[in-house]
C-alpha cells in the first residue's frame, strides 16, 4: 500500500474512531482506552520503520561509496564518492520513503493529541448532557 493510500484510510479510520453523539457516548468512553493503544501502537511501529530505513539509508550510502572508491580507475577521495553517489536512484528512493514515513509519524503524534483530548470533549459532552436534563 502507498503512503497516500495509508493516509487516507487512517485520516477515514480517525473519523469514525473520533465520532461522538448524544447516544454513543457512553460506548466511546469505553472503547477510549483501546482507541488510544491502537493508535500509539501504529505511531511506534512507524517510528520503528522509520529507524530501520534511516539504517538502511545510511549502510546503503557507505556500501556504495565503498564500491565507488574500490572501483574507480583513479584515486577518488570518500567525499567526493559520497556526494557522487547521493544521486543514485537507490538512495533517493530510500531518502523517499524515509521522507513519506515522517509525513505518518507527524500525523499519528497529531492523532495522539486529538485522543487524549477526546477524554475532555466527552466529559463536556456528558456535562451538557445533564444541563439539558435538568
Amino acid at each position: 500500500m502507498n503512503m497516500d493510500d495509508l493516509l487516507e484510510k487512517y485520516i477515514s479510520e480517525l473519523g469514525e474512531d473520533t465520532k461522538l453523539d448524544e447516544f454513543s457516548t457512553k460506548e466511546r468512553q469505553l472503547q477510549l482506552p483501546g482507541l488510544k493503544h491502537k493508535w500509539v501502537g501504529r505511531l511506534m511501529r512507524h517510528k520503528m520503520s522509520f529507524s530501520k530505513l534511516e539504517d538502511e539509508l545510511n549502510s546503503t550510502i557507505e556500501s556504495f561509496t565503498d564500491e565507488a572508491v574500490a572501483g574507480a580507475a583513479f584515486q577518488v577521495s570518500r567525499a567526493k564518492a559520497k556526494s557522487a553517489i547521493l544521486n543514485h536512484s537507490t538512495i533517493k528512493g530510500l531518502k523517499n520513503k524515509i521522507k513519506n514515513e515522517e509525513i505518518i509519524i507527524e500525523f499519528l503524534e497529531k492523532v495522539e493529541r486529538v485522543m487524549t483530548s477526546m477524554s475532555f470533549d466527552i466529559k463536556n459532552i456528558v456535562e451538557i448532557m445533564k444541563l439539558e436534563t435538568l
